[in-house]
């Protein structure tokens, strides 16, 4: 990936910012990039494409995974929290445009990434349902005993309030799971409370 012109042929310009890229490497990684640049798309014959809804930094990282099949590195002066930030708007990128694997690897960094100071922006992420495994996480996060460190918090309550079944998930999660009504537990044949002696035939007794 190059601001350069090294034989590009597409440029996309993002908050005034300009990228340039080849357009067959942008296709291959996206079913949206290959219909907006290959198809019959009014933007496949325009040599600078405006993209909108994302900040010039998020579509840089897109095209560094694009580019290289990687996440770019963090900063050494990015805290955790800003890192899983920009994790979380790389993600809502990956999932607008199609680019799969990176959608897949940001939602498993941000799994592994969930802390008590992250877990409520990822969690209001998760409420259109796309992010499942995400949400997931969130919510065994939040089922622990990490959920007293969190309630609290301005941000969990906006979010509990905008979205009331948070709370009905972590409750269903502190409950143990219950026996299935079908499944009932074996039956053993007992034994009888009175036991008799057995009794000799006469024959029995007659002999020596």
């Amino acid at each position: 990936m190059s601001n350069k012109q090294d034989h590009t042929d597409v440029c996309f310009e993002v908050d005034g910012e300009k990228f340039n890229a080849h357009r067959l490497v942008m296709a291959a990684q996206s079913e949206v990039f290959r219909a907006l640049l290959l198809g019959s798309m009014a933007e496949s014959k325009m040599d600078t494409i405006p993209i909108h809804e994302i900040s010039a930094s998020t579509f840089k990282h897109m095209l560094h995974y694009i580019y290289c099949n990687q996440l770019p590195a963090a900063d050494d002066d990015v805290d955790h929290v800003s890192r899983m930030t920009e994790l979380q708007h790389l993600l809502v990128a990956a999932d607008m445009y199609g680019v799969d694997t990176l959608k897949q690897l940001c939602e498993a960094t941000l799994c592994a990434g969930i802390n008590k100071d992250t877990v409520t922006s990822t969690l209001a992420l998760t409420e259109d349902g796309s992010y499942r495994k995400l949400r997931a996480s969130c919510i065994e996060f939040l089922s622990k005993t990490q959920i007293f460190a969190v309630a609290t918090t301005d941000e969990f309550c906006q979010v509990v309030q905008s979205y009331p079944d948070v709370l009905t998930e972590i409750r269903d999660r502190f409950q143990k799971p219950r026996l299935s009504p079908n499944l009932t537990p074996s039956k053993r044949p007992r034994l009888s409370a009175k036991l008799t002696p057995s009794t000799d035939t006469e024959e029995d007794q007659n002999q020596p």
